[in-house]
């Protein structure tokens, strides 16, 4: 038994890989594709397919046409350009699954968006300058990846709770902050300046990843997040978090990777919080079967460096 587990284990990797190797060179055809066509037959292969191609073509707006595609518009690719302002006609674009609007130069989101992409599901932000959030965030219900890594934000927006669908969540390298000492009156001020509105997350039932690596400010995790039962990987390098609430270990019963890499963590004293050893057994028994498998080709767990060091 132990034999097939490991077969199958390897499998799984292989055709991980094998998936992760055919996107990446999908997105460089189609970067190679945007530097060889012009900007006219670009435009008629989005009207024909519905799928924008404009990725690393240098482009400083936002291109008029891709609003006026409408409900043809399925994908969106405009990653990779200095485009600053993202147009309220964005909101014609109903029917687009797939939102890329990374590497760009974009300090604000319209509202717009988020009331007229009913369908979307997956959104990149990343590498941007975004300040804030949509407030009504919340209100792109299909959503299942949001990717806001390497922006300036410091807080999100209650509606963030109602983003059911939501599973993959990338929050690193912003300016959140979350003190200990937070006062629990703070967390109906917009304003606070240690709430980062982390705990709305508590919410999102069906969120597997969590990524908040890089927000030297964030010092504590909120305790709603205990309500993710299906949260598989928690990752939290280079943040100043000193402790794991003992409501994420007991309620993230899916838990099996938790990362505290440059971390003030005493892994002692985070050994003995109530639900640590139950958790510990999972992410274990989880990198055995990895190993088994081939995918790691050392030991190194969850706790990287602190648990190394400090034991």
């Amino acid at each position: 038994m132990i034999h097939m587990e490991s077969f199958f284990a390897s499998v799984t990797s292989s055709f991980e890989k094998l998936g992760n190797d055919f996107s990446q060179a999908v997105d460089k055809l189609g970067s190679d594709y945007n530097r060889s066509a012009n900007s006219e037959r670009r435009q008629e292969t989005a009207r024909k397919t519905g799928i924008v191609s404009e990725r690393n073509t240098g482009l400083t707006v936002f291109p008029t046409y891709v609003c006026d595609l409408g409900d043809k518009a399925k994908v969106v690719d405009l990653g990779g350009n200095k485009i600053n302002t993202v147009p309220e006609d964005i909101r014609n674009l109903t029917r687009v699954q797939k939102l890329n609007l990374a590497a760009n130069a974009l300090t604000e989101i319209p509202q717009s968006l988020c009331l007229g992409m009913g369908n979307l599901k997956v959104l990149r932000l990343e590498k941007n300058g975004l300040l804030k959030v949509p407030l009504v965030i919340g209100s792109l219900v299909k959503l299942e990846e949001l990717w806001l890594a390497d922006n300036k934000l410091t807080q999100l927006p209650p509606s963030v709770s109602q983003l059911q669908r939501l599973r993959i969540l990338n929050l690193a390298r912003n300016e959140l902050v979350e003190h200990l000492s937070r006062d629990d009156d703070e967390k109906d001020v917009a304003d606070a300046k240690n709430f980062s509105g982390v705990e709305y997350l508590g919410y999102c039932a069906n969120l597997t990843s969590l990524t908040l690596d890089g927000n030297a400010g964030f010092e504590t995790l909120p305790p709603s997040l205990g309500g993710l039962a299906k949260l598989k990987t928690l990752s939290c390098d280079a943040t100043s978090v000193q402790s794991v609430p003992k409501e994420v270990f007991k309620g993230c019963t899916a838990l099996t990777f938790l990362s505290l890499k440059r971390c003030p963590v005493n892994v002692n004293e985070l050994r003995l919080t109530p639900g640590f050893a139950e958790f510990d057994a999972r992410r274990v028994q989880s990198r055995n079967k990895q190993i088994a498998g081939n995918v790691f080709s050392d030991g190194d767990d969850l706790l990287g460096d602190n648990d190394n060091k400090r034991r």
